[in-house]
């Protein structure tokens, strides 16, 4: 029985990020002189999503891959790529371990004469939908075109699915899959649908509900499809509401999971976003005349750029601001996260965060609510509900403490480098607060130095996560931070 509850759902999400793939492209580059010069994109296990403003390079980008690894099994013909005259492409890709470039002139297809060819599937239902149903609307003979070809009818498992992602309740489904019929899609489905109250085909269909029909039946048909395969998704939200594109996602998550298809996606959605880990998205931005590439965990406001924000995951509750600044720079050395998928809440003291864990559930549908207390707290029983999140920041001392006493282990040389600053400003102000109150070390240097208290703090910070002493109790953290998401 095909499962689609929460919990089904959130282990595909899982699996697909951690199972090993067949076949994953590795990284593009391409010569010539034109928009992709000297451009360099790396991809990701399993899944990349590729995000950027419109007009930016994404569709010839994946076009591109499209023809480079087009086969007669693939869905979509090879498209002209006009934007670019010249040069080539370079694809790096691994098979099972073993790793082989490609090249070939940019839009053209790979020389057929390899072992083991890799076939590429395109789902475009800007471009595909409108066209197919157009294209069915012409045929003054299509019933008789139809007569050629074997009718399937879904079976119950199917329609659960084709249900889940448009919404609808359809009583029957009858699929065709046309062949060799038109030059443009070598095959292409056509639907039969019937509900308690009417009965319709791809023809009269919404746009919107024959996108999510045509996609159910391409990750059906890669399925079936023997050899090494390749999915590459271009916008899929068009036609679509904001809950259905999360089906969607969650039935591409689950596609990928289970088959083991790698897939390159490009979007606008955050809701389609929503799910992805950071690093596994690449910004596409274009600076002066040339295209860049970036993971978003390296830029994070690049994606609020776009107009895409971050989908919050979690309320994090912590003792005091410098607790707040702590995390989010040593969070900034995840994989998984960066610091705007949090709310962040100043609860007070040690027990005013045990009272808060106490009174609010940790666990909400797709958010968690985690007490994050210092380091100091480790060796406490803090005694807790059993129910309650939380974790502690790495060290056994509390985050100013860490930072002052990484200050006094700092050569001046070196700290006055990290700001510029002249090294006697530095020493008047480190003899100012020599023997002061510790809980406002920090507030009277960043006043002295006349640096704001914030960028001081979250600097230091950052150097002390980069030495490598620190790293195994950074790591730790991470990890055990990350097993509270889950």
């Amino acid at each position: 029985m095909i499962d689609l509850r929460k919990e089904r759902i959130d282990e595909h999400w899982r699996r697909l990020f951690k199972r090993k793939y067949k076949l994953s492209l590795e990284n593009i580059s391409y010569t010539g002189n034109h928009l992709f010069s000297d451009f360099e994109a790396v991809f990701s296990n399993g899944l990349t999503c590729i995000v950027g403003k419109n007009g930016i390079g994404k569709s010839t980008f994946i076009r591109s891959i499209h023809n480079a690894f087009h086969s007669e099994g693939s869905n979509r013909d090879i498209f002209k790529i006009n934007t670019i005259q010249e040069g080539e492409v370079q694809i790096n890709v691994n098979r099972e371990g073993n790793i082989a470039g490609f090249t070939t002139s940019i839009g053209s297809k790979i020389s057929e004469n390899i072992v083991d060819p890799i076939t590429s599937f395109l789902f475009d239902p800007c471009s595909t939908i409108p066209s197919l149903q157009q294209m069915l609307l012409d045929q003054d003979n299509f019933h008789e075109l139809l007569e050629g070809y074997q009718v399937k009818k879904f079976t119950s498992e199917e329609l659960k699915i084709i249900n889940y992602l448009t919404g609808n309740i359809y009583t029957e489904v009858s699929l065709v899959v046309i062949e060799d019929e038109f030059e443009t899609f070598s095959s292409f489905p056509y639907f039969k649908v019937n509900t308690s109250s009417s009965n319709y085909d791809s023809r009269n269909m919404g746009l919107g509900e024959l996108s999510l029909f045509y996609f159910f039946w391409l990750v059906n048909y890669i399925h079936k499809f023997d050899g090494h395969k390749l999915l590459l998704v271009e916008e899929p939200e068009s036609f679509l509401p904001p809950l259905a594109q999360e089906k969607l996602a969650n039935i591409l998550a689950k596609s990928i999971s289970e088959y083991g298809v790698s897939c390159i996606l490009s979007t606008h959605s955050e809701h389609l976003l929503k799910r992805v880990p950071r690093n596994h998205i690449l910004i596409f931005q274009k600076i002066d005349t040339k295209l860049t590439s970036r993971i978003a965990s390296e830029k994070s406001e690049h994606l609020q750029q776009i107009g895409l924000a971050a989908p919050k995951v979690g309320l994090l509750l912590f003792e005091d601001s410098a607790a707040i600044l702590f995390f989010k720079t040593i969070i900034k050395f995840s994989k998984e996260f960066v610091p705007d998928r949090f709310y962040y809440h100043h609860s007070g003291s040690e027990g005013d965060i045990i009272s808060d864990l106490k009174r609010l559930p940790s666990l909400i549908e797709g958010f968690r609510i985690i007490g994050v207390f210092d380091g100091d707290c480790n060796s406490r029983d803090l005694k807790l509900p059993e129910t309650a999140l939380w974790t502690y920041l790495p060290t056994s001392l509390s985050p100013e403490e860490i930072i002052i006493k990484f200050i006094e282990k700092l050569d001046k040389d070196v700290l006055a480098s990290y700001f510029t600053l002249n090294i006697t400003k530095l020493n008047d102000a480190l003899e100012t607060v020599i023997g002061g109150d510790r809980h406002n070390y920090l507030e009277v240097l960043a006043k002295e130095l006349d640096i704001p208290y914030a960028y001081l703090f979250s600097k230091i910070c950052e150097k002390w996560c980069e030495l490598n002493d620190n790293e195994s109790a950074l790591n730790n953290f991470l990890i055990d931070f990350n097993s509270k998401i889950e």
